[in-house]
């Protein structure tokens, strides 16, 4: 018999989520907060419902895509949670960016009442889901990813196994230093070609086949250089830095991209247009 699947939270990636499973034809129960956000995913095929606890009731494995972590405690362990009503063998997939730790403490109060988390980091964004090409970085058992394979499949092409509980999250903070320290490095050699009078065109062509070329650099000024706010990268970083306090390490350049990045990004549209993009 198939596992039946429930998804909680249906903001811009988790709507993207769900809406691969409806096509992959995995039933689905989903919820959010918002009764709008499930209404569009109700008219995919989708059955609503109005708590993570009645998601529990109907579903053998469980994704939740929502932030904070905060909140991620409350729909799998507080009140009308999924705990509460969960058979045992349920699989909760934490999709959400939180501290290591705090998905660890998730993980050994679920595993009382007989529910096991996987930390399931996504990177790839809502283009990355669209494209089913987002990479998951796992953390749990190897069985239960298994199990949980064929619903990282229908949004990600590049699934890893990195570790137990939690080491998902620790390689996605590891990941996220990279592309933010790199994002700061962009900014700054794009604006030396720039103000020396060179075509930033060809300096982007030309990195692509030198040494800086990176993710970030090739996409420069047909993403980067066009983004009009920050969005969640502080908050990012912010998880990031608590985790290195955690290791006991120090991560200066994680915590120079964390004071420049705000400042790299117009605060609107409008000034978009006349701001550098530096």
């Amino acid at each position: 018999m198939a596992d039946r699947i429930g998804f909680i939270g249906l903001g811009t990636m988790g709507r993207a989520l769900a809406t691969n499973l409806i096509h992959d034809g995995f039933p689905l129960t989903v919820y959010d907060a918002r009764p709008e956000a499930m209404r569009e995913l109700e008219q995919l095929g989708a059955q609503g419902a109005q708590s993570p606890r009645e998601v529990a009731t109907s579903s053998d494995i469980i994704e939740i895509a929502i932030a904070p972590s905060a909140q991620i405690e409350v729909a799998v362990l507080g009140p009308d949670g999924i705990v509460e009503a969960a058979a045992p063998g349920l699989v909760v997939v934490i999709h959400s960016t939180i501290q290591p730790s705090n998905i660890q403490q998730i993980a050994e109060q679920a595993r009382s009442a007989g529910v096991e988390i996987l930390d399931a980091q996504m990177s790839g964004g809502e283009q990355g889901v669209r494209s089913r090409t987002l990479c998951f970085m796992v953390g749990g058992e190897a069985s239960t990813l298994e199990r949980c394979r064929p619903l990282l499949s229908a949004s990600g092409s590049h699934v890893f196994h990195v570790g137990g509980v939690g080491a998902g999250a620790a390689v996605k903070m590891a990941q996220e230093i990279l592309t933010f320290v790199t994002i700061v490095s962009a900014s700054e050699a794009f604006r030396v070609v720039e103000h020396a009078g060179i075509d930033l065109q060809t300096f982007q062509e030309l990195v692509r086949v030198s040494a800086g070329q990176s993710h970030v650099a090739d996409r420069w000024l047909d993403v980067w250089s066009k983004r009009t706010s920050p969005g969640g990268i502080p908050e990012i970083l912010d998880t990031a830095l608590a985790l290195g306090r955690d290791l006991d390490l120090s991560l200066p350049l994680a915590a120079l991209a964390r004071q420049i990045i705000p400042d790299l990004f117009p605060l609107d549209a409008a000034a978009a247009r006349t701001r550098p993009m530096s």
